[in-house]
């Protein structure tokens, strides 16, 4: 967890800043009360894009509920949902979730409470994998580009072969928000 720092080295994306970006969209949907589904294996990776868009959440002047914004479940636990919609004073107009995946069972746990997305409640994953566009409406979600981490984990590790003292190092790709209809919330005609 940061700030430590491991004997290994990372590839992958700014989580911090993905979270950001997640939530600097949500806020410009007019999102205004932004929730986040938290499962009980709650990867590091998630933790900072969690803060990323907390961050980002406090600066923007966005309220936190009282009682938190923070689920505290697995994304088919209907039973904690209702329990977590009933003690919010408004409900969420917006779930971010870890993934992709646990946005496209979330969602279904959001339906069966009674939940439309995006019309009552917009939602977010992350990784742009394939269950990302299947889903309707499509997931707004954050895209890591898998080839160029693979290539760049592939070359580091070259480079640590040939070179077996080198420090631990953090690479950085860049990610992309691709925004579609999760949270878009135009009536269509």
């Amino acid at each position: 967890p940061f700030p430590e720092r491991s004997h290994y080295d990372v590839v992958g994306v700014n989580d911090l800043e993905a979270g950001a970006r997640i939530a600097k969209h949500l806020i410009s949907a007019d999102a205004k009360n932004i929730h986040f589904l938290v499962s009980k294996l709650f990867p590091i990776t998630f933790a900072n894009r969690l803060a990323g868009a907390a961050s980002t959440l406090k600066l923007a002047g966005v309220k936190i509920p009282k009682g938190g914004n923070v689920l505290h479940a697995e994304a088919d636990d209907l039973k904690s949902l209702k329990r977590y919609l009933k003690r919010q004073k408004s409900p969420p107009d917006a779930f971010i979730c870890s993934n992709d995946v646990i946005a496209a069972v979330f969602k279904q746990t959001l339906e069966a409470a009674g939940l439309r997305v995006p019309q009552d409640v917009m939602l977010t994953g992350f990784a742009d994998l394939p269950v990302a566009s299947l889903m309707s409406p499509m997931l707004t979600t954050v895209h890591q580009n898998r080839e160029q981490m693979a290539r760049a984990a592939f070359d580091r590790l070259m480079a640590r072969i040939a070179n077996p003292d080198l420090p631990p190092c953090d690479i950085f790709l860049p990610s992309q928000l691709v925004v579609r209809d999760s949270t878009s919330r135009k009536k269509k005609r």
